[in-house]
């Protein structure tokens, strides 16, 4: 018998210690169970097989509703209670049952009976599956008046235990399906169809047979980026993605190639730091390389690469550390990659900042005494534009 993943569900009150069955129970492919048991709940639902065996069992506790009593008209009567309770499905089930655990009485019973019916599919697919392909199937046989719904399900590698996935009919009663591939994982081996047609308790079922393929489809990417708009040159900044198949699982492929419009390939791999790329506006893309040959392409960023400007570098000596001074200060600026334009900087005490021009590297660094608290503020700027800001409260050490 075909393994089926699904559970039963069905609803009933408890009103005066009887139960109102709910009329029917309905099987659900993939569905959650009921979560909420009670162990210490008075009342317990019972899953039992052909030959009496206990299937499933667990306690709960009916929520309390409000019901109107037509007799006496009390809209507010304390022991009227609803329950609505999913359990595993099991192809061997005869009954389902629900119980008082202090009485022992039965409130509720399902009985399974099989029906004598059948389902196959009138159009079995074969080779590589494409986008809106119809899947039609149709049930036969004696269903003793009940109406029947339908599940269908797919695995990616022809139907190994564990691997059914529900594929969503926009209509429980429809009996046919165009494939959406959005939808259908794609795969690099033989994949299945398996249609359920149930009348609530008993099911019948039709898997293909046929080999079948479905396009690997494009993962998505989700990207991580340190910085989406620009990078400072030779050093870059942090690049990722992870891969998810349409099931929302991480995926690996066999390569990644990141591309600049500007440069080419410069990394490999799923992280990338920028830190090769030349100056200027690039537009940076992955190429995706599937095992099976095909390739993805997928734009990460657009990023403006800059030259690393101005560094300012302040020190305070203490008689002993750094060559200077005790509370001596030295204020230097480097200018890695464009010529210096001008630094502009104040250096005052009581909020009062006269403020000094430097134009040329030969004035640099600055020294000075300092012998009170004093804010330092200062600019760099080199010819390209780019700019350091220092603006700093300094103490002195008070050194010997």
């Amino acid at each position: 018998m075909d393994s089926i993943e699904g559970s039963y569900s069905f609803t009933g009150y408890i009103y005066n210690n009887e139960s109102v069955c709910a009329e029917e129970i309905t099987f659900r492919s993939h569905s959650p169970l009921f979560s909420d048991w009670d162990d210490s709940g008075k009342y317990k639902v019972l899953l039992v097989g052909v030959g009496g065996e206990l299937l499933f069992e667990e306690n709960f506790s009916p929520s309390p509703v409000s019901i109107e009593d037509e007799f006496s008209h009390n809209s507010e009567v304390s022991y009227s209670y609803s329950y609505s309770i999913s359990i595993p499905y099991d192809g061997n089930a005869r009954s389902i049952t629900v119980s008082d655990t202090t009485t022992g009485d039965f409130l509720c019973e399902y009985e399974i009976v099989p029906n004598k019916y059948s389902v196959q599919f009138l159009n079995e697919p074969e080779g590589l599956l494409s986008e809106g392909q119809i899947l039609e199937w149709s049930a036969s046989g004696a269903m003793d008046g009940n109406s029947l719904q339908y599940a269908l399900e797919y695995s990616h590698n022809a139907g190994e235990p564990g691997s059914w996935q529900n594929i969503p009919l926009n209509d429980s009663s429809a009996t046919q399906y165009a494939v959406d591939l959005d939808v259908v994982p794609g795969s690099f081996t033989s994949s299945a169809f398996r249609v359920i047609a149930s009348d609530g308790a008993s099911h019948a079922i039709d898997t293909t047979e046929n080999e079948l393929y479905v396009p690997i489809r494009k993962p998505q990417v989700i990207k991580f980026l340190s910085n989406p708009s620009f990078l400072r040159a030779g050093v870059g900044g942090d690049m990722a993605v992870q891969l998810r198949g349409v099931d929302g699982e991480l995926t690996s492929v066999d390569n990644i190639l990141w591309h600049s419009d500007r440069d080419g390939i410069v990394g490999r791999g799923d992280s990338y730091d920028g830190s090769n790329l030349s100056v200027g506006m690039h537009e940076i893309k992955i190429d995706i390389q599937m095992g099976d040959g095909q390739v993805f392409e997928e734009k990460i960023t657009e990023v403006q690469v800059i030259s690393v400007g101005p560094v300012v570098e302040v020190k305070l000596g203490d008689g002993e550390m750094l060559g200077l001074e005790c509370n001596e200060l030295e204020i230097d600026v480097r200018f890695p990659h464009a010529e210096m334009d001008e630094v502009l900087y104040s250096m005052g005490v009581n909020d009062q900042y006269p403020t000094n021009t430097i134009t040329g590297p030969d004035q640099l660094p600055i020294k000075y005494a300092i012998t009170k608290t004093v804010r330092l503020n200062l600019i760099a700027i080199d010819k390209a534009g780019l700019k350091d800001v220092y603006d700093e409260t300094l103490q002195p050490l008070g050194c010997e």
